[in-house]
C-alpha cells in the first residue's frame, strides 16, 4: 500500500504572503489614486416623492476623522403626514480602517435600550435589500437640558457599493479588508436611517415609512454613490449645505 508523506504547512510562503498584502494594503491607503471618483453624499436629493429636507443634523466631526470618512451627511426628511426620517450617509472610497460605530453600540452608548434586533427589507437599487432592524426604547436617555426621555425610535441600516448592499458587519469587513489591495469602483457607504416614534403610531408604522422613504430618495442615493465611471469632483470633508437642524 502507497502511503502519502504528512503534510508540512508553508508557514514561511504563508507569512510572506501575509506580509505582501499588508505592505499593498498600506500602500493603497496612503497612496490613493488621485483621479478616482470620490462620491458627494451631501448632493443626495433634497425632495422626492412625499418626503422633503427639513435640513442638515450636525455630525461629531472628531468621529468622522477617525473612521476616515472621504463624505458624510445626516439629513432629516419629513412626508405629509409628519412622519420624519433622519438618513445618515458616511462614504469612504478606500477600504481603511472600518465602519465601527453601529447603532447597536453608539445608541445603548447614548442611554437608549435596544429592545429588539431583526432583519427586515428597504428598497434599493430596484430589489428589496436586506438590512439591519433595530427597535431602541429611549426613556431612560438623558437629555443635554438636564431632562430624562426620548421618543423611541426605529433603526435601518445597510451597507452599500453601487448596486450592491451587505447588512452583515463582519462580512462587510471581510470585503473591504480584500478592497484594501484592489479597491472597488464604488467604494462603501453606511446608510442608517433612524425614526423617532409618534404617540399613537409604533415601530411597524415607522418601519413603514422608511420603506416609503427609501423607495423615493433610494434612487438618488444609489446615484450619488456609484462613482463607477465618473470623474473626480467631490472633495473630502465635511457638508456644506447651510440649514441644519439641532441633533438630538
Amino acid at each position: 500500500m502507497s502511503t502519502r508523506a504528512a503534510y508540512t504547512p508553508r508557514y514561511t510562503f504563508l507569512i510572506g504572503l501575509m506580509a505582501l498584502v499588508a505592505a499593498a494594503s498600506l500602500w493603497v491607503s496612503r497612496k490613493p489614486d488621485p483621479n478616482v471618483a470620490v462620491a458627494d453624499v451631501t448632493q443626495i436629493t433634497q425632495q422626492a416623492g412625499d418626503w422633503s429636507a427639513v435640513g442638515d443634523i450636525p455630525i461629531d466631526e472628531v468621529t468622522m476623522k477617525q473612521i476616515l470618512a472621504d463624505t458624510y451627511v445626516q439629513r432629516r426628511y419629513v412626508n405629509s403626514k409628519g412622519q420624519s426620517v433622519d438618513v445618515l450617509l458616511v462614504y469612504r472610497r478606500y477600504g481603511r480602517r472600518e465602519f465601527a460605530h453601529r447603532p447597536e453600540l453608539c445608541f445603548p452608548a447614548a442611554g437608549f435600550n435596544i429592545v429588539s434586533k431583526d432583519r427586515k427589507t428597504l428598497p434599493y437599487a430596484g430589489r428589496d435589500a436586506e438590512v439591519v432592524h433595530l427597535y431602541a426604547d429611549g426613556t431612560r436617555v438623558q437629555r443635554a437640558d438636564g431632562g430624562s426621555g426620548l421618543p423611541n425610535t426605529t433603526i435601518s441600516y445597510f451597507f452599500a457599493s453601487g448596486d450592491r448592499t451587505e447588512c452583515d458587519f463582519l462580512r462587510q469587513q471581510v470585503v473591504m479588508a480584500f478592497e484594501r489591495v484592489i479597491p472597488n469602483k464604488n467604494g462603501w457607504t453606511f446608510v442608517r436611517l433612524t425614526s423617532e416614534v409618534p404617540d399613537g403610531s409604533d415601530d411597524a408604522q415607522m418601519l413603514a415609512a422608511q420603506q416609503d422613504f427609501m423607495r423615493a430618495v433610494g434612487p438618488s442615493i444609489r446615484e450619488v454613490i456609484t462613482t463607477d465611471g465618473k470623474p473626480r469632483t467631490a472633495s473630502a470633508g465635511a457638508p456644506s449645505v447651510a440649514s441644519t437642524v439641532a441633533a438630538r
